[in-house]
């Protein structure tokens, strides 16, 4: 401890040897189980250790894990690039931001254009890079995961994303875990990646005519949100305006939500669990909260369970994302059109 001329005492102004791993993440944009598992499994860095054993990442330690998450954003693999040098590294991400900036615009001009528009006659479509995207998620490799879904948007699409890519990753992730053969940590690394690049698109579009209005949420109790998530990206890209409330509400804050936006439609999510007596009574609140004018459509892996008080709300259940465009085309047809 440091004292004053006058013997009192004042904090040290020396700076701590190092940062703590909460800092490298923050600094880096990684997490830190992906800082562990980058120095465990590829020796991307050896951070110094305080004397309680905890690690201390130095700036050139940060610097370099930087490079290695621009690298692996470009779609490169961590494993083929963590063992070059800082150097080598930096001159590497360099050139992959020269060769990007020198690629030709995407077609359709404006970046939501772009997102939006198809792929050329006789492109692979975004299923074909369901292997590669399951073999980032099987290897932890949650930059190299964002790459490849970031990817499959920009060349199909929001649509076709949505519906042969990440619909069909999200059930092969789930199959594979419930076969033991995908570790939970595995499927909630992954599954946050796929619920940062779909809460991303969004963001994307406008509504179009006719003012319909949506709102999506899931039922108190319900916590796996991305099933919702991908209906109200669906729902936007038919040019619905969508309010997405997230995971886990209560029927009166949904009601609440619907009735302030003046929506037209209410869809949820039931994922799991699928055996849950409280949401039974919330689904019935939530009718009663609401006018028979606001629809409530349902889906998810779980929705089939609650089937019977569904069908006594006047729910609709839908089991594909084509069947939900499809409802959706018919709720908007069946508006009057603005004066």
């Amino acid at each position: 401890m440091a004292y004053d001329d006058d013997m009192n005492k004042v904090g040290s102004s020396r700076r701590p040897e190092g940062h703590p791993i909460q800092v490298a993440a923050k600094r880096t944009g990684l997490t830190p189980e992906v800082l562990r598992v980058w120095e465990k499994r590829y020796g991307a860095v050896r951070p110094a250790r305080t004397a309680t054993g905890r690690r201390a990442y130095s700036d050139e330690d940060i610097e370099r894990l930087r490079l290695l998450r621009q690298a692996t954003l470009a779609g490169r693999r961590v494993g083929e690039v963590a063992g070059l040098s800082t150097g080598a590294l930096g001159e590497l991400v360099r050139e992959d931001e020269r060769e990007e900036r020198q690629a030709p615009p995407a077609r359709g001009g404006a970046a939501g254009s772009a997102l939006e528009a198809p792929p050329a006659a006789g492109a692979a479509g975004p299923s074909a890079a369901l292997p590669e995207a399951l073999d980032a998620v099987r290897d932890l490799d949650p930059l190299r995961l964002e790459a490849i879904l970031t990817r499959a948007v920009m060349l199909h699409g929001s649509d076709q994303f949505v519906e042969r890519m990440a619909g069909p990753l999200l059930r092969a992730i789930g199959d594979e875990w419930k076969e033991g053969r995908l570790e939970p940590y595995r499927e909630h690394a992954a599954t946050e990646v796929i619920r940062q690049v779909v809460g991303r698109m969004l963001s994307w579009g406008a509504p179009g005519p006719g003012g319909a209005t949506l709102v999506a949420g899931t039922p108190a109790g319900q916590r796996h949100e991305i099933g919702s998530m991908l209906a109200a990206s669906a729902a936007r890209s038919e040019g619905w305006l969508v309010i997405y409330l997230g995971p886990d509400l209560p029927a009166s804050d949904i009601a609440r939500a619907a009735l302030r936006a003046g929506a037209d439609l209410v869809a949820l999510s039931i994922v799991h669990p699928a055996d849950d007596p409280a949401v039974n009574v919330e689904l019935r609140d939530l009718r009663t909260l609401l006018p028979k004018s606001v629809r409530i459509v349902a889906g998810g892996a779980a929705a089939g369970a609650y089937a019977r008080v569904l069908r006594e709300i006047d729910a609709e259940v839908l089991s594909d994302l084509a069947g939900f465009r499809a409802f959706l085309a018919r709720i908007r047809a069946s508006r009057p059109l603005p004066i």
